[in-house]
C-alpha cells in the first residue's frame, strides 16, 4: 500500500514539476525531489519483491521434490561456491589480460 501511495505521489508530484517547467521555461527548477522519491519508490518495491520471494520460498518448503532439491543444493554449496570463486578468478585475469593488451596498441 505504500509502495502504491508513493508511486502515485511521484506520479503527481512530477506532473506539477514538468507543468512548471514548460510554462516557465527560464526560471530554474529542481527535479532532485523527484529523483529522491524515485529512488525511495524503487527501494520499496524491492524490499516488498524481497518479502514476497521469502514468503513463495516459505511455502514451497513443504513440497516434497523442492525440499529434496534444497538438501541437494546444501549438500553441493562448497563445491558450487569454489567453481564460482573459480570462475570469477579467471574472468578477472582475462580481463586484465585484455585490457593490459588493449591499451598498449598504438
Amino acid at each position: 500500500m505504500f509502495s502504491l501511495f508513493l508511486y502515485a505521489y511521484r506520479l503527481v508530484y512530477m506532473t506539477q514539476v514538468m507543468h512548471r517547467l514548460r510554462t516557465s521555461e527560464t526560471q530554474f527548477t529542481s527535479l532532485r525531489r523527484g529523483a529522491n522519491l524515485t529512488y525511495t519508490s524503487s527501494c520499496a518495491d524491492a524490499m516488498l519483491l524481497l518479502l514476497l520471494c521469502l514468503k513463495v520460498a516459505r511455502q514451497l518448503r513443504f513440497i516434497r521434490q523442492c525440499c529434496i532439491i534444497t538438501r541437494v543444493i546444501s549438500s553441493a554449496a562448497a563445491s558450487l561456491l569454489g567453481t564460482l570463486l573459480l570462475l570469477l578468478v579467471l574472468l578477472t585475469a582475462c580481463s586484465t589480460f585484455a585490457y593490459l593488451v588493449g591499451t598498449n596498441l598504438p
